[in-house]
């Protein structure tokens, strides 16, 4: 719509046990799962996809999606083109799928201190806690607005508070946590 040659901006692309993959489409809003063999698209999620949005609010200019044991998709929306205007916000969500009725509810949602236009992901934790990055932060509250320029890479409990936080100038583009790295005192 603004002319770009990157229509679909892929920006995330994710294996799946069986052989299909999810690949993020930031561009277009949506989520495709797709059949490794095939090239069959079998699901878009996200608004004008194939899912009845039941509760909650679809995602926009999303970053790492990451389909959960459970059933649940997570990934970090960022809130680009979201309908509506200001205040921007992005935040991490999950939505649980019903792949027989094709609809989403949205489970979880975190809303990050500060619009982050681009970058970013989410992570499950041991417990049910949640991993978030909003790596990209540039406008508080849209294009003309005051900026941090501070990344954040937050911990939030199962509760939805704020366990810690880390704060980096500049950008991050994704945040892991991975087991056995940390040490701990004898």
């Amino acid at each position: 719509k603004d002319g770009s040659h990157d229509w679909t901006h892929g920006n995330g692309l994710v294996a799946l046990e069986g052989g299909d993959f999810l690949i993020s489409m930031r561009h277009q809003h949506q989520v495709a799962r797709v059949n490794r063999d095939t090239g069959e698209v079998i699901w878009l999620l996200g608004d004008g996809g194939d899912f009845a949005l039941i509760e909650g609010q679809w995602f926009y200019g999303q970053h790492a999606p990451t389909l959960r044991d459970d059933g649940v998709l997570l990934l970090y929306d960022n809130g680009n083109d979201r309908p509506g205007g200001p205040p921007f916000f992005s935040r991490a969500a999950g939505y649980a799928l019903d792949l027989e009725a094709m609809t989403a509810t949205e489970t979880f949602s975190w809303i990050v201190p500060e619009y982050t236009s681009f970058l970013g992901g989410v992570q499950t934790l041991g417990g049910d806690a949640t991993l978030i990055c909003a790596g990209g932060v540039r406008n508080a509250n849209g294009p003309n607005q005051p900026i941090s320029g501070v990344a954040r890479i937050i911990e939030v409990s199962k509760s939805g508070e704020e366990v810690w936080r880390l704060e980096v100038e500049g950008n991050v583009y994704r945040a892991l946590r991975h087991e056995g790295l940390l040490w701990s005192d004898p």
